[in-house]
C-alpha cells in the first residue's frame, strides 16, 4: 500500500492542504497526521513541512502544528504492523499512539499560552535557536529543534504516566496475558 501512495508526497494537492490548513492549529495537526498516514513516513512529511516553511509558504506555528500531526501519523505503521498479532504487540501499538496523541494535545493547548504574543513553547524554541522564526529567519532549524525538543519533553512529561497509559491500552485492547 505504501509503495503506491508515496508518490502523493509530491502532489500539489497535498502541498495545498498543508499550506492552507497548517495555519489553523487543529486542522494543521489533522493534515500533518493524514499526510503522514498517506506517505507512511514521518521523515518524508517532516521534510515537506521544512521545505514549505523554507519557501515561505507556512509560518513557524503552522509548521509546528503540521509536525505535531506527523507525530500522530507515524503511529499508523505500528498499528498496521500489530494487526493479527498478539495482545502485547497490539497494546504496544496503542501505547505509541496514545503517547503521541497526548503529547500533541497538551502542545496544542500550550499554543494558547502566550509570552509577548507568541506561544510559550515556540517562544522557548525561538530563544534557544539562532534567528527569529517569527519573522521567517532560520525556519528549518527552528522546526527541527521544536520537533526534537517536543519529543524529549513528551517523554519526560509522560514518563510518570506510564501506568495510566498501560491501563488505557488495556481498556482499548482488552484481554488477559
Amino acid at each position: 500500500l505504501g509503495v503506491f501512495l508515496k508518490p502523493l508526497k509530491d502532489s500539489p494537492q497535498i502541498v495545498h492542504y498543508m499550506t492552507q490548513f497548517g495555519q489553523v492549529p487543529l486542522l494543521g495537526i489533522f493534515i500533518g497526521m493524514v499526510v503522514t498516514f498517506i506517505v507512511q513516513s514521518s521523515s518524508a512529511a517532516t521534510g515537506m513541512i521544512i521545505t514549505l516553511a523554507a519557501l515561505g509558504l507556512i509560518d513557524f506555528q503552522g509548521a509546528f502544528c503540521l509536525a505535531l500531526g506527523t507525530n500522530i501519523g507515524t503511529t499508523i505503521t505500528a498499528q498496521i504492523a500489530s494487526v493479527g498479532t498478539n495482545l502485547t504487540a497490539r497494546r504496544a501499538a496503542w501505547a505509541h499512539t496514545l503517547f503521541n496523541v497526548f503529547g500533541a494535545l497538551y502542545m496544542y493547548l500550550l499554543l494558547f499560552v502566550k509570552v509577548d504574543g507568541d506561544p510559550i513553547f515556540l517562544r522557548f524554541i525561538n530563544t534557544i535557536t539562532p534567528g527569529n522564526a517569527f519573522v521567517g529567519e532560520n525556519l528549518a532549524r527552528h522546526i527541527a529543534n521544536a520537533h526534537t525538543i517536543f519529543n524529549i519533553l513528551n517523554a519526560i512529561v509522560l514518563f510518570p504516566l506510564i501506568g495510566f497509559l498501560a491501563k488505557v491500552t488495556e481498556v482499548i485492547v482488552p484481554g488477559k496475558l
